[in-house]
């Protein structure tokens, strides 16, 4: 993880079963930068044997989700500060958008959307103007990425969503190891002021965002222990995340060599 900019992984199938389900991420070609993090891809590439499963990772993020193979309404979703799994059956093509933390001023109530999955209603998908799933069938990636890019474009102009300078650099102060207190102090705030200001632009609590990059930067480098002050702290808070062992966790989603080659 690079620690001029937050770039959260999802790495959420599982090594050596994707050979049928294909997963891509691109970034924008013509936004504004800091708003969106990247436009996804998810799709099984012939009809499975069996279900798929997908482990979706703690971000922070807020992902806009087209469900294509069905056609239903668009959803928005983000994980809490644990892993989720879903279910996504034999067969499914889905195309999102993933929104940076804190960019949305209007249009989403951020303690409804953590840990849920919510039909895509009001401002945000009129100003999008894409009630209709259908507008992003029959084409190929890259058209659904430039229709998602004139579509996010829009609600830039609307100014419902935008940068924020203010939660990039709590991301970048978190990064670098700083307590809470300590991104407090170089934020100008006090830890109370603080706690309100990240809990009323991103949904989660200094404490729970903290715990999110920490997790992130596991992903990233592979390198567990060099996050963690001690062993029982390690243990504990990577077992709050993901429900498992670093070791049982890394055997199913951390390819090593590709992290460190």
């Amino acid at each position: 993880m690079r620690f001029d900019n937050y770039s959260p992984l999802q790495k959420g199938a599982e090594i050596g079963v994707v050979k049928d389900v294909y997963y891509s991420e691109e970034q924008p070609r013509a936004l504004p930068t800091g708003i969106v993090h990247c436009f996804w891809t998810l799709k099984t590439v012939r009809r499975l044997k069996k279900d798929f499963t997908y482990t979706v990772m703690p971000d922070a993020c807020i992902d806009f989700v087209f469900d294509i193979a069905r056609m239903t309404a668009p959803i928005v979703m983000t994980p809490t500060v644990a892993i989720e799994t879903l279910n996504l059956g034999t067969k499914f093509h889905y195309v999102g958008v993933r929104f940076n933390p804190g960019v949305f001023k209007n249009g989403v109530n951020l303690k409804d959307v953590i840990g849920n999955q919510k039909e895509l209603d009001g401002p945000l998908l009129e100003g999008m103007g894409m009630a209709d799933t259908a507008l992003l069938a029959s084409q190929s990636e890259q058209d659904h990425y430039v229709q998602l890019e004139k579509a996010i474009g829009a609600l830039i102009d609307s100014r419902l969503v935008e940068r924020n300078n203010f939660i990039e650099n709590v991301l970048r102060s978190m990064q670098h190891g700083l307590t809470i207190n300590e991104v407090a102090d170089k934020a100008g705030y006090s830890s109370r002021q603080l706690r309100r200001k990240v809990y009323s632009e991103t949904g989660y609590s200094p404490l729970q965002l903290r715990r999110i990059v920490r997790f992130q930067s596991v992903l990233s480098s592979g390198e567990y222990e060099l996050r963690f002050a001690d062993q029982s702290h390690l243990i504990k808070e990577f077992k709050a995340v993901t429900g498992v062992s670093y070791a049982s966790f890394a055997r199913k989603f951390i390819d090593v060599r590709k992290v460190q080659s």
